[in-house]
């Protein structure tokens, strides 16, 4: 809910039109707009009013409210989608500091212009949204208006409203595709075109689909690299991380009813150099796990050209601050990896490391942040038979493990603890890093959150306060169901609950498959589409209407989901995924 503060009228005299701080009534048009605190009327948006945004003594930003509104050249095109739907299409608002990304937008819906209120959007997008899909319509024209609204609940008052009626569409744009390629700065290329046509759907309402393949590699028409905004005719690529291929790009213009050109135009260019080493805070721990190693600790590095999982680590040590040497790492991980285990170190000895990050070129940081730790003098680890007992809680994606104590020549039993390693098949445990650790003395731990949709192996081992692992390898193992939060509901917002589809509001059967409202509105809940069935039959996907609309082209009723407008289309793998889930029973997990 936006609250609006209490004051005192004023009103002030544009032309024909007479303002107050909340809103205008044009004598002209009729039109009902709502302009924001310390603005006033002026064409198609609220200003500043004349009297400097003060009002009762008080300047915008006093007492709590907010001075700044976004600014947002509304809505930019209305096209047919399809017979009973229309896509509305808009340029990003900007705002002072707040990113585009953060900008949602009210969407106005009328039969008439001035049946617009201002006061009640038909719907509001996701955050970043610059396209919206208006369904169950029927065949007559409608009004289309929007608002920008910054994540403080400031909206601007534009008043630009554009028309259409909904129609069917089978006709490509025309599209002469890509005309220009050139480096756009570190590892990106920077495209240009220029705008495509179409019959029904305007040249601010088409969008683009990028795709990209070089000496190695082929164009893959079912994955492109970038879907540009609405409207643009340049974009730019980043991630073209190597600089030794030469990149090749095609580009293609979608409308409004999901109809693509098929052109095979294509321009080529090397990728931007890259100079600038990784932003990288260095180590941010060393830990003595054992007489002679110890466990060293970062946050992965972000680069301007280099993706995550294609930055190294280079890990540098020695025994005095003064002994560091950066000619040669003690050794480099690359990717996600945010730890490591440094093995055959002196024991009693204080260890300093540093860690540099390293992007794909070669360029490194330089910090010399320094994390250092010493380690034990015993070097005897204790002796422990392995674990015991696994009992599996599928659904909740938790193990409870036991086991019978060990004993350590130096370390009582009450202080020995017990890490859980894990790993992806038999034999294949990450004894770097455990996944749980008990208290001291314990015989018993739960692990959480444990990856969904899996078969996982599991080693528990001993360790002293030295930090000694006993090296036992017996295992036990467990499978673990999928999981509806994380990774069902990933499929669901990333192609069905997205802005004018499956999402609060207005959405097509009812069906809302946003986070937090999938469950309730699938699991034994009956199908409007096919009445006489469970969209989700937990334990029967053969007889559950949401994986007959996923995997069958075309289903019982309608078209295969998602929508063809959306230019979508889910993995088999994505597919196989909710089917387990319903043969699962379907769990709220």
């Amino acid at each position: 809910m936006r609250s609006r503060l209490s004051v005192t009228l004023a009103m002030t005299v544009l032309g024909s039109a007479a303002c107050s701080w909340w809103g205008c009534s044009s004598s002209s048009s009729g039109d009902h707009v709502t302009c924001g605190p310390g603005t006033e009327l002026s064409g198609n948006s609220c200003v500043v009013a004349k009297d400097g945004g003060i009002r009762d003594g008080k300047a915008d930003g006093e007492a709590g409210e907010a001075s700044l509104v976004p600014t947002f050249a509304g809505v930019a095109a209305l096209a047919p989608a399809s017979t009973t739907s229309l896509l509305a299409a808009w340029q990003p608002a900007t705002e002072g500091a707040t990113p585009a990304s953060a900008m949602r937008y009210d969407v106005f819906l009328a039969k008439s212009k001035t049946g617009i209120d201002y006061t009640k959007p038909t719907a509001t997008t996701v955050a970043g949204a610059t396209s919206f899909y208006l369904t169950g319509l029927d065949a007559t024209t409608y009004y289309v208006a929007v608002r920008a609204l910054d994540p403080a609940g400031n909206s601007d008052s534009n008043v630009v409203v554009k028309s259409a009626a909904p129609a069917a569409d089978t006709t490509p744009p025309t599209f002469a595709g890509v005309t220009g390629a050139m480096p756009g700065g570190a590892s990106a290329v920077t495209l240009t075109w220029s705008a495509g046509m179409d019959d029904q759907t305007p040249p601010g309402a088409l969008v683009y689909f990028v795709y990209v393949k070089n000496q190695l590699t082929e164009f893959d028409f079912s994955q492109p690299v970038l879907v540009s905004a609405p409207g643009v005719t340049t974009v730019n690529v980043p991630n073209l991380y190597d600089p030794s291929l030469v990149y090749t790009f095609n580009v293609r213009a979608r409308d409004a009813a999901g109809n693509f050109d098929m052109n095979m135009a294509t321009a080529t260019s090397r990728a931007g150099a890259d100079t600038t080493p990784p932003q990288f805070a260095g180590c941010t721990s060393a830990i003595a796990d054992s007489a002679g190693s110890a466990v060293v600790s970062w946050a992965l590095a972000t680069d301007d050209g280099t993706p995550q999982n294609l930055v190294s680590y280079d890990v540098y040590d020695a025994t005095s601050v003064a002994g560091l040497s950066f000619k040669k790492p003690l050794l480099t991980v690359k990717g996600l990896t945010s730890t490591v285990e440094v093995t055959g170190l002196t024991q009693s000895t204080t260890w300093h490391f540093v860690v540099r990050a390293r992007d794909f070129v070669g360029n490194e940081d330089m910090n010399l942040v320094d994390c250092a730790t010493t380690t034990s003098a015993d070097p005897t680890p204790p002796t422990f038979g392995g674990v015991g007992t696994v009992a599996v809680q599928s659904d909740a994606r938790t193990a409870t493990f036991t086991w019978m104590p060990a004993t350590d020549p130096v370390t009582p039993q009450n202080e020995i603890v017990y890490d859980v390693f894990q790993g992806p098949s038999p034999g294949a445990e990450d004894f770097t890093t455990p996944i749980a650790t008990s208290d001291p003395g314990a015989t018993s731990v739960v692990a959480t959150d444990l990856t969904p949709d899996s078969t996982l192996y599991w080693v528990v081992r001993a360790r002293d306060k030295a930090g000694n692992h006993d090296s036992n390898t017996v295992e036990v193992s467990g499978d673990i169901d999928v999981s509806l939060s994380e990774q069902i509901q990933l499929t669901f917002s990333s192609d069905c609950a997205v802005a004018g589809c499956h999402v609060p509001g207005n959405p097509p059967l009812g069906l809302v498959l946003a986070p937090g409202f999938a469950y309730d509105y699938l699991v034994n809940v009956r199908s409007r589409e096919l009445p006489g069935e469970l969209r989700v039959n937990p334990g029967n996907p053969t007889f559950s209407f949401l994986y007959q609309k996923l995997s069958e082209n075309p289903p019982p009723v309608g078209y295969q989901m998602p929508a063809p407008a959306t230019g979508s289309v889910l993995s088999q793998t994505e597919i196989d995924r909710v089917r387990r889930w319903i043969l699962q029973g379907a769990p709220n997990n």
